[in-house]
């Protein structure tokens, strides 16, 4: 008699740089452009990984993203 299977969505903490772009909707070259400065990575092994919620609350403070860059680079 074998056990059932669970199966259950793990949620992401941290993405990878593709997934990152594809989670805030912007090419691989926006992100690296617009985003990835004010978004702390980390190194995991020879991984870089976004945090989800660094990610979340960059795009919530961000009324528009070139709005909110043109802010932090007069700063």
């Amino acid at each position: 008699m074998s056990r059932p299977q669970l199966t259950a969505e793990i949620p992401a903490l941290a993405l990878r740089r593709a997934q990152a772009a594809a989670a805030v909707g912007v090419s691989l070259e926006v992100l690296d452009r617009e985003v990835r400065p004010f978004v702390p990575a980390k190194r995991l092994g020879g991984v870089t990984a976004y945090p989800t919620a660094a990610l979340e609350r960059f795009l919530a403070e961000a009324t528009c993203i070139a709005d909110d860059l043109s802010e932090r680079r007069a700063s």
